[in-house]
């Protein structure tokens, strides 16, 4: 638990209060359980610069509004909370992006509110690293994933990359960072925000690093800051394997559809890969007449996207022989 006073958290603030540097962002829905965690991750940074942290809940049924309001009461100044009346999710409105258009900072740090940081400096290091590096968009950093028992948690794995410090489209195609980890230049995720509002996409963690990589490099921190907490309830790990690919091709579609150059190529590999694993799904349960409806789409992204990216990397590899 933080015993800091609000005080003590403040102190080593440079420049207007009223002025975040960053914006923290929260979102959260029946996580009674969880949601002391984030906050806690939260108020133990140690800045030398001022935040706010946004703490949205969604109308939750549990007794996730009243923790956050007892959070809310002891640190006025820092924790800027948001009680929705009613559950917004369930009428199609995107729980983050309403955070955003209240969001004074420079920069966004997201964070959902079963996810927590464990490290103090991690806002500190994140900005130190973005304004050594001004042409990168986003601060990315390794996570532990961590699976919720009812003994407690149990670590699954840890997110780590190739430990480049500017990670490219190449290494953001190969490697997975967490949401939690996410320090972005907030003009640019806002214009990312609106485009995926405008095709009706949602602001998932896939998402935003393929949107925000067209945008410019990452610059990643080299180190475990946070806890991705796998619970079983969230929206995403609840659904079943075929509900999953669904959703996947549904998503990778419309990234497809807005995306422009070697980001809409990269799209159309995956889908292709997304249609031949549905197709051979289809075929192992004997239903030929879905199965069929596939054969058009796997030809289309076979031909025009992942038969010329395998073409270009056989090309490469011959130059890189010579």
């Amino acid at each position: 638990m933080i015993h800091k006073t609000e005080e003590e958290i403040i102190q080593n603030w440079n420049g207007n209060q009223n002025a975040p540097v960053v914006s923290i962002c929260c979102t959260t829905y029946n996580h009674e359980t969880y949601i002391s965690d984030a906050i806690e991750g939260f108020l133990m940074q140690e800045t030398d610069f001022p935040f706010e942290i946004l703490i949205r809940d969604d109308c939750s049924t549990d007794k996730t509004a009243s923790i956050v309001k007892s959070y809310a009461e002891k640190y006025p100044n820092l924790i800027k909370p948001v009680f929705e009346k009613e559950n917004t999710y369930s009428k199609g409105v995107r729980p983050m992006p309403q955070l955003f258009k209240i969001a004074k900072g420079k920069y966004i740090a997201l964070c959902e509110g079963d996810d927590y940081w464990t490290d103090s400096l991690k806002l500190q290091k994140q900005i130190d690293l973005l304004k050594s590096y001004p042409k990168t968009v986003m601060s990315i950093a390794y996570t532990d994933l961590l699976e919720q028992k009812a003994e407690g948690l149990k670590h699954i794995k840890t997110f780590t990359g190739n430990g480049k410090r500017i990670q490219g489209f190449d290494e953001i195609k190969k490697y997975y960072f967490h949401t939690s980890t996410y320090v972005i230049r907030t003009d640019i995720l806002k214009k990312v925000a609106d485009v995926c509002s405008d095709n009706n996409i949602r602001l998932s963690d896939t998402v935003l690093r393929f949107m925000l990589i067209a945008y410019g490099p990452f610059v990643l921190l080299p180190e475990v800051v946070s806890v991705y907490r796998v619970t079983g309830k969230g929206v995403w790990t609840s659904l079943d394997e075929s509900r999953r690919l669904q959703q996947h091709l549904s998503m990778v579609q419309k990234l497809f559809n807005i995306l422009e150059g070697e980001y809409k190529q990269y799209q159309g590999e995956l889908l292709f890969n997304g249609y031949k694993s549905t197709l051979k799904a289809l075929l192992k349960k004997r239903d030929l007449l879905h199965a069929i409806t596939y054969i058009p789409s796997l030809l289309f992204y076979g031909l025009f996207y992942k038969i010329p990216a395998k073409l270009d990397k056989k090309k490469t590899e011959n130059k890189d022989l010579q």
